[in-house]
């Protein structure tokens, strides 16, 4: 607990020293879920340590191993916030968030945050551009996932062609000779 020792990274200005230590700072081993998607969340992450990852398909964020798992998640590197969206709109945890790395997570009640945090400037123009800098890089995100899947697009339409000139390379199917079954002839 931060606010039970002298190294309160608010001091004077701790809501937790008059009401009791409510902000905590955590160890989270590798690869353990931080949110879960339809959970519901009341705090606010922030990465003070290591790494996390926000997973864009839940089913591949299960198998780490996967080619397409790095693809299909964010980074969140240390000393960027978490959950924060659920702050703002009340609404459940809609991305799996889990630890990379092993990682020191700041767990920051909501109320401490908004009633305490977001009332200072700077607190609050951070949160500004770190929302705008995640809603840019996933713009960017999205902007190649759609330029991938165009390509795959084209690309099936002109396999289509391909498999549509062979096959009308192929021979016919049926027999030469209807009544002779034993002579069978193939020329191009």
């Amino acid at each position: 607990m931060l606010c039970g020792s002298t190294r309160c990274r608010f001091p004077g200005r701790c809501a937790a020293r008059r009401t009791g230590c409510r902000h905590v700072a955590c160890q989270r081993p590798a690869g353990q879920s931080l949110l879960v998607p339809g959970q519901s969340n009341e705090n606010v992450y922030i990465a003070l340590t290591g790494e996390l990852a926000a997973h864009l398909d839940c089913e591949l964020a299960g198998n780490l191993e996967s080619e397409r798992a790095p693809q299909a998640s964010i980074p969140i590197p240390a000393g960027e916030c978490i959950g924060e969206l659920s702050a703002i709109d009340g609404k459940p945890v809609s991305i799996l968030v889990t630890t990379v790395t092993d990682a020191r997570i700041l767990k920051i009640p909501q109320d401490i945050f908004w009633d305490e945090l977001l009332v200072m400037p700077r607190v609050a123009a951070n949160l500004r551009i770190m929302l705008s800098t995640r809603v840019r890089r996933t713009n960017e995100t999205t902007r190649k996932a759609q330029q991938e899947q165009l390509e795959l697009i084209h690309l099936k339409k002109e396999l289509n062609v391909a498999k549509q000139l062979q096959e009308s390379m192929l021979p016919l199917q049926q027999p030469l000779f209807d009544e002779r079954r034993d002579i069978e002839i193939c020329g191009l």
